[in-house]
């Protein structure tokens, strides 16, 4: 007995000592892969790496070997979009570059050659529009039993689902989801496919009509580690309720955008069922009316609960406020009424909430300040009343609050000037008064502020010019009287270089430009229409090489603006006194 753990030991000890092995792709797998490419349209050529001359494929791009027997394990060829969002307005906005997304992604077929790969257990080929486009899936995939892992989302392949995908058995993970085109869509007659996966645990079908599936629910309850499943943009047969529900391990139902056929305007009574649900979205379900239903308090393990842009016309029913594990709650544009309860503010384990664009009155609950989890508050587009609660400044974690669009009133309160990580901050379209709080100076992380058309008076303070990070500021139908050099002297020593919209029309500036405004180099927006400001353009103007969007109209300036705007060769749109000038492709303009 001994002296067999001694060979053991010696063995184990023998094989630590070999030398790292690098693995070194099989010929006939790497035979393979050329074939593959072949058959591939890759206009950015992110395959150049798959050549005759690099022997070894086990270093190709998207390809993974196992490292000791060298098979090919792993595809990954898919096209994310996240690279092509470049940051144009720091923390808050991004451009996409749509043009060269569509080159990045592959096109052409997928090779039957690829079943030849029997090693393979993950293949991604998500996010390649063209790869399968007007195209159905083809059917030998059902053929590699050793996929564990499959996506083809967002793969543009249209008709009907293959049954075959359902030899798959070993396959964990399944994402068919994409969006309707138009091509056509995904659809089976069926889901009966599915049932021999009793190891999947993802399941995205969404987009697919399932509309003759009528037995989907029943089926899919079967799946005894199903965990995660997407069915949004989907259609689905007759709403049946069913008398026994066994979605034993499920904790993410995604229905947002799911339609019945015919339609049904209430919510599904199994979903308060799932005592496991973690997540569950059924938002923009436009035909679900009445009020918010009291079974979901049956969910008590649900983090993240959105309900928004349906027509539940009802009050927050007092079942939501048990949900103590909540930590996102979206019901935006539900149609919502009456006050928001006290005992919201028992939800401490939010981390973000809104409840914007209802009909929601009353006062903002000072109980709100017990929320100290929370990064997003939008309570933005409501009739909500009186002052804002000095409690907010409890919520040290706020990165954007919005409470736009209300009928909010008194003073800004000082104790806002605690939220340092807040990057958003908007109180427009209100009736708050008195002077801006020097404290919102403590802000230094602020990316955006807008605190227009409300009744704010005097100078702005000169903490303001501390608050180096912001891009966008917006003091509008405000009642400043300031001169408008002194609002450029505390924004342009640490605000200019970064600044790309200022707006402050109908705010009672006075005064004459300088060259304090050469200063602002980056600025894309500069809206100062309706206001007293005099003088002659400065040349510094000229300066302002990234501007787009010019306003100067309804002011007191003289002589010709045009001597110091013509450098000015990005410049989209020009108002002035009396003329609105477009600059495009030519040049027009509209005078009165």
């Amino acid at each position: 007995m001994n002296s067999s753990i001694y060979i053991l030991v010696f063995v184990q000890l023998w094989l630590f000592s070999l030398p790292c092995r690098e693995s070194v792709c099989i010929p006939s797998e790497r035979e393979t892969l050329l074939k593959i490419k072949n058959n591939l349209i890759d206009p950015s050529n992110r395959l150049w790496s798959w050549n005759h001359n690099n022997t070894n494929c086990c270093h190709w791009y998207g390809v993974l070997c196992h490292n000791v027997t060298s098979h090919v394990l792993q595809l990954h060829l898919n096209t994310s979009d996240s690279a092509f969002y470049h940051d144009h307005d720091g923390y808050l906005y991004s451009d996409f570059d749509e043009e060269a997304y569509e080159k990045s992604q592959f096109g052409g077929v997928i090779s039957p050659c690829l079943a030849d790969l029997k090693h393979l257990n993950y293949l991604d080929l998500s996010g390649n529009e063209f790869l399968g486009e007007g195209m159905s899936i083809p059917s030998f995939l059902g053929t590699m039993t050793s996929l564990t892992h499959l996506n083809l989302s967002y793969t543009g392949f249209t008709g009907k689902i293959p049954p075959q995908i359902g030899n798959l058995s070993n396959l964990v993970y399944l994402d068919l989801g994409g969006y309707l085109t138009d091509l056509g869509f995904l659809f089976a007659e069926n889901v009966e496919w599915v049932s021999s996966m009793w190891k999947l645990e993802y399941l995205d079908l969404s987009s697919a009509n399932l509309s003759k599936a009528f037995h989907w629910l029943h089926t899919l309850q079967s799946l005894p580690s199903l965990t995660h499943l997407y069915l949004s943009r989907s259609l689905l047969p007759h709403y049946n309720e069913p008398s026994l529900l066994n979605f034993s391990s499920l904790q993410t139902l995604h229905l947002s955008l799911t339609s019945y056929s015919p339609a049904i305007s209430f919510v599904p009574k199994w979903i308060f069922k799932l005592k496991k649900l973690v997540s569950l979205q059924l938002s923009y379900n436009f035909q679900i009316q009445g009020p918010i239903p009291c079974g979901i308090r049956n969910l008590t393990h649900l983090q993240n609960l959105d309900l928004s842009f349906n027509s539940f016309s009802s009050s927050i029913p007092n079942c939501l406020y048990g949900l103590h594990r909540l930590k996102f709650l979206n019901l935006g544009e539900t149609n919502l009424h009456g006050t928001i309860s006290d005992a919201l503010g028992n939800l401490t384990s939010l981390v973000e909430l809104d409840l914007s664009r209802n009909q929601l009155e009353g006062n903002i609950p000072t109980s709100l300040g017990n929320l100290t989890s929370l990064v997003e508050l939008d309570l933005s587009g409501n009739q909500l009343e009186g002052n804002i609660p000095t409690s907010l400044g409890n919520l040290t974690s706020l990165v954007e609050l919005d409470l736009s669009g209300n009928q909010l009133e008194g003073n800004i309160p000082t104790s806002l000037g605690n939220l340092t990580s807040l990057v958003e901050l908007d109180l427009s379209g209100n009736q708050l008064e008195g002077n801006i709080p020097t404290s919102l100076g403590n802000l230094t992380s602020l990316v955006e502020l807008d605190l227009s058309g409300n009744q704010l008076e005097g100078n702005i303070p000169t903490s303001l010019g501390n608050l180096c990070n912001l891009r966008v500021i917006d003091l509008s139908y405000l009642k400043l009287n300031q001169q408008v050099n002194e609002l450029l002297e505390i924004l342009a020593p640490c605000i200019s270089h970064g600044l790309t919209t200022l707006a402050v029309q109908s705010s009672r500036l006075s005064g004459n430009l300088t060259d304090h405004i050469g200063a602002f180099k980056n600025i894309d927006t500069l809206l100062f229409s309706n206001n007293s400001i005099g003088g002659a353009l400065p040349r510094s103007f000229g300066k302002l090489s990234s501007l787009r969007y010019l306003d100067l109209s309804m002011n007191k300036f003289i002589g010709n603006p045009f001597e110091s705007l013509r450098s000015l060769s990005k410049l989209v749109s020009l108002s002035l006194n009396p003329c609105k000038i477009f600059y495009v492709t030519i040049r027009t303009s509209q005078c009165n």
